[in-house]
């Protein structure tokens, strides 16, 4: 998504969506001055951020008593498009329909928001459960007849990942297509499963 608003109010945003990496002191970049320790979700230069982060600036600006107008864009409709036939009780009937496993309350809330919302921005910890989460957005949208790039950051994860997709049931093999380093890029599969490197 893109700001456009005066260099003052892009400085807030800036600050707004900047926060300190844990343990940046010890990092050899930071020790080096490289880099100052800091993520920035926001650039004030281009005026971008992350879709999933729309709803976070509009309850600022109403906080900061600003006013917002969105424009629609051709290729990604508008900020707050809904999917209305998508409900948590649905939801949770799916997840639950194509795993072996039974999917927590925030892996449901999750999936619920991704999926309702089309676009969210999900923070989840290690160990949360984040490949569920992810398979079932994915087997969603492959039902619905969507090509599918998941990007992940190591080839040791494109293997996890597709593993994963196995575990829970799905027949991975003929549905998903992993690209790293000696593998083919061109597929017909629905879903591919590489680094960004090797895009």
């Amino acid at each position: 998504v893109t700001v456009k608003a005066e260099p003052h109010i892009n400085q807030e945003l800036s600050d707004l969506f900047t926060f300190d990496v844990p343990g940046a002191k010890f990092m050899p970049q930071y020790r080096s001055k490289y880099w100052d320790g800091k993520i920035r979700l926001y650039s004030p230069a281009t005026g971008e951020i992350y879709g999933g982060l729309v709803d976070k600036i509009v309850s600022w600006a109403k906080k900061s008593e600003y006013s917002l107008e969105f424009e629609n864009n051709q290729f990604y409709g508008a900020p707050f498009e809904e999917n209305e036939i998508i409900s948590r009780e649905g939801v949770k009937e799916y997840m639950t329909r194509i795993s072996k496993y039974k999917p927590r309350k925030y892996q449901i809330d999750a999936v619920y928001d991704a999926l309702r919302y089309n676009r969210k921005l999900l923070i989840s910890p290690t160990a949360s459960g984040k490949s569920l989460m992810i398979y079932a957005v994915v087997r969603y949208y492959a039902e619905k007849n969507k090509k599918i790039l998941l990007v992940v950051p190591t080839t040791s994860l494109v293997e996890q990942m597709y593993k994963d997709f196995e575990d829970y049931g799905w027949d991975a093999q003929n549905y998903c297509h992993r690209i790293y380093a000696g593998r083919e890029k061109t597929n017909e599969n629905p879903v591919t499963i590489t680094t960004w490197q090797s895009i």
